[in-house]
């Protein structure tokens, strides 16, 4: 029992100090916080407990693995709508927001969007692999980036996988005179939407990462984005907490690696290329920049479709999409 090991007099004394606090300056307290992550502890849900250290010492930590204490009430209601354009793939959504299966109907339908109006293309050759991450490697990624930009009569967002890659690709963009938007790691919302404005009145190329929030809830409603890459696919680190979610999801569903690992990873990517096609009238191209798009593993949100480019060159596409020339299939 966590509490017993951390002392009971303790837990009393915290707490006692922590209102004490908040009557002589009337202020929140941290200790009656860390009350309540105390009480929190031992409560029923499955959950991994990290002590780690810090930059200020040991960090505790509890993340929960089971998100029924929050999407539970779906499952009490009369009846509810849940729709995105990523939610795929639907029975992982379904079983990982703990949804009754008895009442739970899934159905996907076609894009509304015209066919000719997204080119996609998988560009061979290089990997995120982490095994595969090197200086070699990076400078092979930022060739074909730059080779991209000038073949792209607009703006280019190039979302990575992570704020590492981006730093190790980022130096070696050859912006073709164009200004390079790049995101950074604890970005205030004000700090975002500045540069988002700034992107959108001046052009050039938007930088940042799968998952973060210029690759997911922003709608480019003014064409803004021409080209979209995405390098590499931005799968978890794996560390504790992604081994206990792989582990907890294969025990409850028998698909810990493509529920608490691949999926999301994958899904990110998915998210992010949907940022260039918000009206009728859009069109994008679109480069999927790691060799494992073309893997079943990863394919499948292309969902089936037989015309995914797999290229080497992908700038020559690129520049054919855009009425430039032909490129030679």
């Amino acid at each position: 029992d966590f509490l017993s090991q951390f002392g009971q007099d303790f837990y009393v004394a915290l707490e006692e100090a922590g209102l004490a606090f908040i009557m002589s300056a009337n202020k929140r307290s941290a200790c009656l916080n860390l009350v309540e992550f105390v009480e929190k502890w031992d409560d029923g849900f499955d959950s991994v407990r990290i002590l780690k250290k810090g930059g200020f010492g040991l960090v505790l930590s509890k993340k929960m693995l089971d998100p029924s204490a929050l999407t539970g009430v779906l499952n009490e209601t009369h009846a509810s709508i849940l729709m995105s354009g990523t939610l795929l793939p639907l029975e992982m959504h379904r079983d990982v927001l703990g949804l009754d299966r008895n009442r739970t109907a899934m159905k996907s339908y076609p894009s509304p969007f015209s066919a000719d109006s997204i080119r996609n293309m998988i560009c061979s050759g290089v990997t995120t692999k982490f095994t595969e991450r090197n200086s070699e490697n990076y400078l092979a990624f930022a060739e074909k980036i730059n080779k991209i930009i000038p073949a792209t009569p607009g703006g280019v967002a190039v979302f990575f996988p992570s704020y590492n890659v981006m730093g190790s690709i980022l130096p070696h963009i050859a912006a073709d005179g164009r200004e390079i938007f790049e995101q950074e790691p604890e970005m205030r919302p004000r700090e975002t939407r500045q540069l988002l404005d700034d992107f959108t009145k001046r052009g050039g190329i938007l930088c940042g990462v799968q998952g973060g929030s210029l690759a997911e809830g922003i709608d480019y409603c003014r064409g803004e984005l021409k080209t979209i890459i995405i390098v590499g696919i931005a799968l978890d680190e794996m560390n504790l907490e992604t081994e206990a979610l792989i582990d907890y999801y294969n025990k409850k569903f028998g698909k810990g690696w493509e529920y608490g690992y691949l999926y999301p990873g994958t899904i990110k990517a998915l998210q992010a290329a949907g940022r260039g096609r918000r009206k009728d009238e859009d069109r994008v191209a679109v480069v999927y920049m790691d060799e494992r798009f073309k893997w079943k593993t990863y394919n499948w949100i292309f969902g089936g479709k037989e015309d995914v480019l797999i290229t080497s060159e992908p700038e020559k596409y690129v520049k054919e999409f855009w009425g430039e020339g032909k490129a030679n299939k």
